[in-house]
């Protein structure tokens, strides 16, 4: 796995995934509770707790449904149909997320929270896969290791992350901050796609 470095680079794109999703976790559910005067909706807490998940993970189906099926159907005419779908959806959910902070009615914050788990979805769909297009199978189980334990290792600080922005930041800011995230690694699976990608696959169908 150190020898492909498309596998590098999506395991830090998965980082940073875990990384805002942990702040996006945290922050939303506050944010929907403070009030109008702050840039929230002033809900009661069991209100922004279902608002904060239920519109998020009904996109995430929709994308994981839609973008599988879709990579499946094209992957033999298109063999980076995989990789594609991983930085599509990171860099769907950047402008999504940070929308949904400031959009001044509820509903419109709901809506652009669906767009954001579509585009986490459409990453979801790939998420494993992408990555065995470049490792070779005999080494799968051990480079699944590698890439959910060095993902987490970069998304850990996000802990660290929150408690710095809370501190000096509104959460309507922290949560548009924490889109950049997805943004870098967008950007990482792009680099990977265009520079990496066909070397690294020839090199496993090769094996």
């Amino acid at each position: 796995m150190a020898a492909r470095p498309t596998a590098i680079l999506l395991t830090f794109a998965f980082g940073m995934l875990v990384f805002g999703s942990n702040c996006f976790r945290t922050f939303l559910q506050h944010f929907m509770r403070q009030s109008q005067a702050d840039g929230g909706f002033a809900l009661s807490a069991s209100s922004a707790a279902f608002h904060s998940v239920i519109w998020f993970y009904i996109g995430s189906f929709i994308g994981i449904a839609a973008g599988a099926r879709l990579s499946d159907r094209l992957v033999r005419r298109f063999p980076a149909i995989r990789i594609n779908m991983l930085w599509i959806g990171l860099a769907i959910s950047v402008p999504a997320m940070a929308a949904m902070a400031y959009m001044p009615s509820l509903w419109v914050c709901l809506l652009m929270t669906f767009v954001f788990g579509l585009g986490g979805g459409l990453f979801d769909c790939s998420l494993y896969s992408g990555l065995f297009e470049v490792v070779p199978p005999r080494y799968r189980a051990s480079a699944m290791g590698v890439y959910l334990c060095g993902a987490f290792l970069v998304g850990c600080p996000a802990t660290a992350a929150l408690g710095y922005v809370g501190r000096y930041f509104s959460y309507q800011h922290g949560i548009a901050m924490f889109a950049t995230t997805y943004a870098i690694g967008a950007i990482a699976v792009l680099v990977a796609r265009i520079f990496f990608f066909s070397k690294d696959r020839d090199r496993t169908i090769s094996r």
